[in-house]
């Protein structure tokens, strides 16, 4: 790994001005853009955590405004449920005082009093004193509030009469045992109404679901009304109060839905919203973020080919000149550079072409100089060898006479020598005989003679 980085770099290092230019531009560019995009997801990601917190409180806030609307029908139920008439059992009393509660009602669809066994004993939607017909009783909350004695709300249904239907039911007590079950019937477009007051935002899909997780009522495509809850609404456990989920809608879509659930009536809300409405002012960013990105390295490169250009041209120039001062060639000084460092460059290149020339012109005349010194030390030492080969002469001439005479000096001195022993000899010879014979013996010892 280290040897690959060592390569690239070594490959870098030996590019042109204009690449290096461009690596200079982007590597000011990207981190800039780097840097501008993890800013841009951290403020995304925290935009998007507080539209998600946003959708989670308006959920809960419909929750909120679910519970008050089944509060008040409760309430309003409940008071109902302590007329005299439920004890006395004067029925045509309490259908013109239930008349009364529902014309002041204008959601509720009718007011219906059943028995424990689920007999219908009341409907508004019948004249009194007419047979009722067979009750078209939501089976699981009534089943609920005879078992439990405790009001509940009921789950969308559809009535022959009335339609679809969800309402709530509370119990009639007398001394804790349970005499009827007071109902009221209402149409789903009381909650359709708590969410187009709530002003969703665009492309937020809002759902209020029974305790069944059926839709009751959405903010926008009433064909689902009657239908389950898509996947992603069910994705909360039973029980779970409020979540945030990511996963795909009814059509198939990456969505994300906030979901609000009634621990009292076990009724929720889902606030879903596409994946792409979501992240939309994030992509809208990236895609901005990457066109700016795109102009700064267009603009960055073209400034680069300008700078390069602008800086080439020195170069160029003083490269010739360097290779000038290299030749030994005049270097000629040229127009004011665009960058001062090169104009200072080319000023002290000129200085040491100037200093070479001035140096060149210095060693000719040292050369002149040596040259003409060298010819005087040659003449004079013609002269003196002249001299000495003269002196030579004589001096070997007299060495000649001197070994001439030492010769003639020996040689006499050897005639001399012969001439003292004959002598001596001679004086010793006692005849003419002995005289010649010791002269000649002397005479052929120093002669070398047999």
């Amino acid at each position: 790994m280290l040897s690959r980085l060592q390569v690239i770099l070594h490959r870098f290092s030996r590019g042109s001005l204009r690449a290096h230019l461009f690596a200079l531009v982007l590597v000011s560019v990207l981190p800039i853009l780097i840097f501008a995009l993890l800013v841009l997801n951290l403020f995304a990601r925290q935009e998007r955590t507080a539209s998600a917190t946003g959708l989670r409180e308006t959920s809960r806030a419909l929750t909120s405004a679910l519970e008050r609307e089944f509060e008040a029908t409760k309430t309003a139920l409940e008071a109902v449920a302590t007329l005299e008439e439920l004890d006395s059992g004067d029925l045509g009393e309490l259908y013109r005082k239930l008349r009364r509660v529902l014309q002041s009602r204008p959601n509720w669809k009718t007011i219906i009093l059943h028995n424990p066994a689920g007999d219908q004993v009341l409907n508004l939607l019948n004249p009194f004193g007419e047979p009722l017909p067979e009750s078209d009783i939501e089976r699981q909350s009534f089943d609920a509030l005879v078992k439990s004695k405790k009001p509940t709300p009921i789950s969308l249904h559809r009535n022959g009469a009335t339609g679809a239907t969800i309402g709530y039911r509370v119990p009639v007590l007398r001394s804790g045992d349970l005499k009827y079950v007071l109902s009221v019937e209402m149409s789903p477009s009381v909650f359709a109404d708590i969410l187009t007051r709530q002003k969703l935002p665009p492309r937020v899909l809002g759902m209020i679901m029974d305790a069944r997780n059926v839709v009751v009522a959405t903010s926008g495509a009433q064909e689902l009304v009657g239908q389950p809850a898509g996947p992603l609404a069910q994705r909360a456990a039973p029980g779970q109060v409020d979540g945030w989920f990511e996963g795909k809608n009814r059509d198939g879509e990456r969505a994300y839905a906030a979901y609000s659930r009634s621990p009292a009536s076990g009724w929720s809300v889902a606030l879903m919203i596409p994946a792409a409405q979501l992240e939309m002012s994030l992509n809208r960013s990236v895609w901005a973020l990457g066109g700016a990105g795109v102009i700064f390295l267009v603009a960055g490169i073209i400034g680069a080919v300008i700078v390069e250009s602008r800086i080439s041209d020195p170069l160029s120039d003083l490269a010739s000149q360097a290779g000038a001062l290299g030749r030994g060639d005049p270097v000629i000084l040229d127009e004011r550079s665009p960058i001062i460092e090169m104009e200072n460059l080319g000023r002290d290149i000129h200085r040491a072409g100037e200093l070479l020339a001035e140096r060149g012109r210095e060693r000719d005349r040292a050369e002149g100089a040596l040259r003409e010194l060298n010819t005087r030390l040659e003449t004079r030492i013609g002269e003196r060898t002249e001299q000495l080969e003269d002196a030579n002469t004589e001096l070997r001439r007299e060495i000649r006479e001197r070994h001439s005479a030492e010769a003639a000096l020996r040689s006499e001195h050897v005639y001399l020598n012969l001439l003292r022993s004959a002598e001596l000899r001679t004086h010793e010879a006692a005849n003419i005989d002995t005289t010649l014979k010791a002269a000649l013996e002397e005479i052929c010892h120093y002669l070398d003679w047999s």
